[in-house]
């Protein structure tokens, strides 16, 4: 026997799995896009200062037990 209400209760919960699906996806979809115009800032701050890339100085210095600003 077909049952209409079973039916219809199918169909919402897919409808809803989907609608779920799309907003998790636009979620991540601008969390992606803010952290890249993050990302962007930065790089464009470091190369404003004068610093093109950032090499890893203070876990180096760390690693050595040095002040990262020692001469070399």
């Amino acid at each position: 026997m077909f049952d209409f209400n079973l039916t219809l209760h199918h169909f919402r919960a897919a409808d809803f799995a989907r609608e779920a699906a799309e907003h998790r996806l636009a979620h991540e979809a601008r969390l992606a896009a803010r952290t890249e115009d993050a990302r962007e800032t930065r790089q464009v701050r470091r190369e404003a200062e004068g610093r093109v890339r950032s090499t890893g100085t203070r876990r180096l210095a760390r690693l050595h037990h040095r002040s990262h600003r020692v001469a070399a």
